[in-house]
């Protein structure tokens, strides 16, 4: 029998190996790889790999995303090692985030999608495959996990396969004290798809509506150092602070010191539907904390805010943004309605509803 002890032993635990491509460099891949890892751990043996892992601990992880990791390793593992079919094939779970070239060659295996690729097919002896890359193998996996509805529907409608959807959380915050301050709050990490250039002129323009006397942070992850110096320049006149390489200690006092948060990935990009926010963690975030959001409201927000207005603010265009924006500024007993309501929806967003469906997944319940 597999990871059978001897005679009197308990059986070893069986072994997983979570995988991110983008793992160490920040941002929601790294937390859903992260909450994954935590998900199996009580369950598995589980070792934690990626491309960028060098130097990352567990410890700094949990300390990341306040989710409990415990002791399990965490490796550097090239997408293109020769090592990593070894490394899968030896293990009885595989679970990955969105890397669709790497074999499922597990026992099991857990493709988690953050939005899928645009793949044409062919059918052959009435089987549909990829044919423009040798290395597609998401329709080898035994069960896809995504982020929203939105990704659902896009992954049916591209691979014609069938998935599952495990909405990321928000871990529960330690309690604190909120003296709120006249500012709005953007968090991801610095590259041009989370769009700080654009929201540093929409944030120029607010000032001109009865903005004035509020401050706009920019925080998250230098990703792309060029990309982040492009925008200081552009922010240069403004009052505007850039907060990099935050904690999630220094994260949660932002929030708690911010009326409102901006998500506005997707706003006046061409880019649809790859430009777009797919789910959206820093508004759930901001919701769990009472910070108000203001987001764009196509694909995964769309989901996270219900109705507009109640537990955030949706909006489709700049004008909306500015328009909607100086409303709440102007009201701030509507901001005060919407943060508890805000707080109120957040909670559907939980860690046990995760880990249940990553468990699920992992033993072949839901298909």
């Amino acid at each position: 029998m597999k990871n059978q002890g001897a005679a009197g032993e308990r059986p070893s635990p069986e072994k997983a190996l979570v995988y991110d491509p983008d793992l160490g460099s920040g941002g929601g891949s790294e937390f859903v790889s992260t909450a994954i890892a935590s998900a199996l751990s009580g369950k598995y043996e589980v070792t934690l790999a990626g491309a960028s892992a060098e130097g990352l601990d567990a410890r700094t992880l949990e300390e990341r995303y306040s989710i409990p990791l415990g002791e399990l390793p965490v490796i550097r593992l090239g997408p293109a090692d020769a090592e990593i079919h070894e490394r899968v094939r030896a293990v009885d779970l595989f679970a990955v985030t969105h890397t669709t070239w790497i074999p499922p060659l597990a026992r099991r295996n857990i493709l988690y999608s953050h939005f899928p690729l645009e793949v044409r097919w062919r059918k052959l002896m009435g089987i549909p495959l990829p044919f423009d890359r040798g290395s597609f193998f998401a329709h080898r996996f035994d069960s896809i996990v995504c982020n929203s509805q939105f990704t659902r529907g896009w992954i049916r409608r591209r691979w014609k396969l069938p998935s599952e959807v495990a909405y990321p959380y928000v871990p529960d915050f330690p309690s604190g004290e909120e003296e709120r301050g006249n500012r709005i709050l953007s968090l991801g990490r610095f590259d041009p798809f989370k769009r700080q250039k654009e929201i540093v002129g929409y944030f120029r323009k607010l000032l001109e509506r009865g903005g004035q006397g509020w401050e706009l942070v920019l925080a998250g992850f230098p990703t792309e150092p060029a990309y982040v110096e492009e925008v200081r320049s552009l922010a240069r006149d403004l009052p505007i602070r850039f907060e990099l390489s935050v904690s999630s200690e220094r994260k949660v006092e932002l929030l708690r010191g911010s009326k409102i948060l901006w998500n506005l990935r997707g706003l006046d990009s061409d880019d649809f539907p790859v430009g777009i926010e797919h789910f959206g963690i820093p508004v759930v975030e901001a919701m769990r904390l009472g910070t108000v959001p203001v987001a764009y409201g196509v694909g995964g927000p769309s989901e996270i805010i219900r109705v507009s207005g109640e537990e955030g603010v949706l909006i489709r265009s700049e004008e909306e943004l500015i328009d909607r924006t100086a409303d709440l500024i102007a009201r701030p007993e509507s901001l005060q309605a919407i943060s508890g309501k805000a707080r109120e929806r957040s909670r559907f967003f939980s860690k046990e509803a995760f880990d249940r469906v990553i468990l699920r997944a992992a033993s072949g319940e839901n298909r």
